[in-house]
């Protein structure tokens, strides 16, 4: 019988993930296609500025994402543990929580954000007062996100994944919309998008809030503040807390300190390369989601053995589907750009490249939170790696008061602490589920994804060199890069029953298209 539920369960990640690249392919051409009609309707001083502006109200967030994440736990555990009756409870403090949290949040963003808007940022003299209008609509928009996160967190908490594909594709069309009509637009451009983007954040909120509701059990709100539930979500939350924003803090601050030494163009340059990391980062983000719900229910059920295989092959399946989006695309950066842009800030290729670098890193140390958050002890990763993170805003800022250095800088230095955390994480999970083994982590996961990914790099780098520029080289590159790390892969990553398992899927697949 567990056999058979392993089996089923397997065959719902499979499913789930294959709905979440559908999603990801589809929003994924759509988002690329977008990001090039905002910069060209924008242009490159307007998208710095609506760029850098989102990141400082982002940086707001993180008490956000510490809940968001408490609350995806807390739900995902109890459905492990099969109580359907604390579901509700549990969603009624969660939105709650998420009200308080709603008030924290604007009282920072008018107060401090409007100050620093104001007093610090290079912005245009001319582009002020819509810089101030952008800011208040992005507050707004961001207050309805947060409302949105219980009700995403509930759908996906019970593996829902083929309606939230099907409202995240619905997202990207909308916004694809609203640029369109943005090239229409004959009020304030900046400001004109916004206000089209916060309606597309009130829209995806009510699907979200409809859905949950009628198809979701335990989606019902009540006002309260139930302390059985609210303080393991507080303590959980507390710590998170602290990770997340050490995060946001180390991301949006260095956003901050490019607008302060370089201006708005590198904050364009920037923004560029957190749509290309987006981009590529979505299909680890696929493989995670998928496999988020079934490690934590396999913990809640104790589980252990199927927790501790289910991380592996999260992070073996996730690293290769990196490398497989990031191996060509860091090879024809610049062609890529131009086809995509046309005409591109300076750094944007070398800044690329490196948020790429730094993605396939913590995409690795992603999957060992999973597990770390399965255990809801979460206080001595966040302590140590927040920290880590903390400490690049200020080794960044010396080096450039004092020393000075170019924009790439801040992101070799995120690079070097992502690994240090790397590093942590691993150790932190073998001290709370004994039965995860650092040491074979380490070397199956880490050494060995490194390794396939360099021979697969400077193999098909080589091949680059001898090619002229164009799309037959891009598609060439994809293809040969594709060919040598799935070889590598399938031959040195995987185990025999990771091999087994997707010489089913490809039988089965084989046979159903006989």
């Amino acid at each position: 019988m567990a056999k058979n539920s392993s089996s089923s369960n397997n065959n719902l990640i499979v499913k789930n993930t294959a709905f979440l690249y559908f999603r990801m392919i589809f929003s994924m051409g759509i988002t690329l296609y977008t990001s090039r009609l905002i910069l060209t309707t924008l242009g490159i001083e307007d998208f710095g500025i609506y760029n850098v502006i989102g990141g400082m109200v982002s940086m707001f967030l993180f008490l956000n994402t510490a809940m968001s994440n408490a609350t995806s736990r807390f739900f995902t555990f109890e459905i492990g543990k099969g109580k359907d009756s604390e579901i509700s409870i549990i969603f009624s403090v969660s939105l709650t929580t998420h009200l308080i949290i709603i008030g924290v949040i604007f009282l920072l963003c008018e107060s401090i954000g409007v100050w620093f808007l104001n007093s610090k940022m290079v912005i245009p003299e001319d582009r002020l007062f819509a810089a101030n209008v952008v800011l208040q609509v992005s507050i707004i928009a961001s207050l309805i996100n947060i409302l949105q996160v219980p009700y995403r967190a509930i759908v996906v908490s019970y593996e829902r994944m083929d309606m939230y594909a099907y409202i995240e594709i619905f997202n990207v069309i909308l916004k694809l919309l609203i640029v369109v009509a943005l090239m229409y637009a004959t009020y304030d451009k900046l400001i004109t998008y916004s206000y089209l983007y916060l309606a597309t954040c009130v829209v995806v909120f009510l699907i979200y809030a409809v859905y949950a509701n009628f198809r979701c059990t335990g989606a019902n709100f009540s006002p309260k503040l139930d302390r059985v539930i609210l303080k393991p979500m507080l303590a959980f939350t507390g710590w998170d807390f602290y990770g997340n924003a050490s995060v946001v803090a180390r991301t949006q601050g260095v956003n901050m300190l490019l607008n302060m030494y370089f201006g708005p163009v590198l904050n364009a340059a920037n923004g560029i390369a957190t749509q290309v990391q987006g981009a590529a980062m979505s299909f680890a983000a696929n493989v995670m989601t998928a496999f988020k719900p079934q490690i934590i229910k396999s913990y809640a059920s104790d589980d252990f053995d199927r927790m501790n295989q289910l991380t592996f092959a999260a992070g073996k399946f996730a690293t290769v589907l990196m490398l497989l989006t990031s191996i060509p695309l860091m090879i024809e950066m610049e062609f890529v750009l131009t086809v995509w842009l046309g005409d591109w800030p300076k750094y944007t290729a070398d800044l690329c490249r490196l948020t790429i670098l730094f993605n396939m890193l913590s995409n690795l140390s992603a999957v060992l939170i999973m597990g770390i958050h399965a255990t809801g002890n979460v206080r001595r990763p966040n302590v140590i790696n927040g920290t880590i993170y903390l400490l690049v805003i200020p080794i960044t800022y010396m080096i450039y008061k004092y020393i000075g250095a170019g924009p790439l800088l801040p992101f070799v230095i995120n690079i070097i602490a992502v690994i240090i955390g790397l590093l942590c994480n691993m150790w932190t999970l073998s001290i709370l589920v004994q039965s995860f083994k650092l040491k074979k982590f380490f070397v199956s996961i880490f050494i060995k994804c490194s390794a396939i990914g360099l021979v697969t790099y400077g193999l098909t780098y080589i091949i680059h060199t001898l090619l002229v520029e164009g799309w037959g080289t891009l598609f060439f590159i994809i293809c040969i890069s594709s060919i040598i790390l799935l070889f590598l892969s399938y031959s040195i990553l995987m185990d025999s029953t990771e091999r087994d398992f997707i010489n089913k899927i490809v039988k089965s697949k084989v046979h159903n298209f006989k």
